[in-house]
This record gives structure tokens, C-alpha cells and sequence, in this order.
């Protein structure tokens, strides 16, 4: 879902939740409680998100430009940046492009 139409479906939401909030016994609607929380968690996933994307970026932008480790294996000897790079994204998918396509923007 984009965010966009998230926005769009929370505005209703909170929109619909202000006209009815309280039963006649003044109680809370089991189903707006949910909802509510529900809620809270969309936007704390979004947040995380967003934390996790520029994590991504700032690391991908050291991605390609021959920076190398040195002692990794701690045998004094050099392993190349984008090794380790490319690990930690197949550890995301079977084979990162998913990943990449999600961090992009061109999938959801």
C-alpha cells in the first residue's frame, strides 16, 4: 500500500472514529480500541521503515567505490566492503533483489 492511500485510509478512519467513539453506555467500541491500536502500529512500522531505509542507503552509498576491511579474518589480509554488502543482502531474500526493489521504492 502507498503511502498515499495509507494517509488517505487513516484520514477516513480517524474521521469515522471522532462520529462514533462511545456507545450509549459511554464504553469504547471493542472494534475502535482494535482499530486504534492497529493503527499505532502501521505508524510505528512506518517510522521503523523509514530508520531501516536510510540504515540501507548510508551504507549502500559506500557500496562500489573499492573500499576494503582490513584483518576480518584476522590474518592482516584485505576483504573487499562490497562482500560483506552483498551478504548481509541475500541474509534479507533468497537472492536481494526484493530488497532492492523495496529500499527503491519500486515495490511495496
Amino acid at each position: 500500500m502507498n503511502k498515499e492511500r495509507m494517509e488517505h485510509l487513516k484520514n477516513r478512519f480517524e474521521k469515522q472514529m471522532k462520529k462514533q467513539r462511545y456507545d450509549n453506555s459511554g464504553r469504547k467500541h471493542e472494534f475502535i480500541a482494535i482499530a486504534e491500536e492497529l493503527l499505532s502500529t502501521v505508524e510505528e512500522q512506518q517510522k521503523e521503515n523509514e530508520r531501516l531505509k536510510n540504515f540501507y542507503n548510508y551504507f549502500s552509498e559506500l557500496y562500489g567505490i573499492n573500499l576494503e576491511v582490513s584483518n576480518w579474518h584476522g590474518n592482516g589480509e584485505l576483504k573487499p566492503f562490497d562482500d560483506f554488502f552483498d551478504d548481509a543482502e541475500s541474509e534479507m531474500d533468497d537472492n536481494g533483489e526484493k530488497a532492492r526493489r523495496v529500499l527503491a521504492g519500486d515495490e511495496e
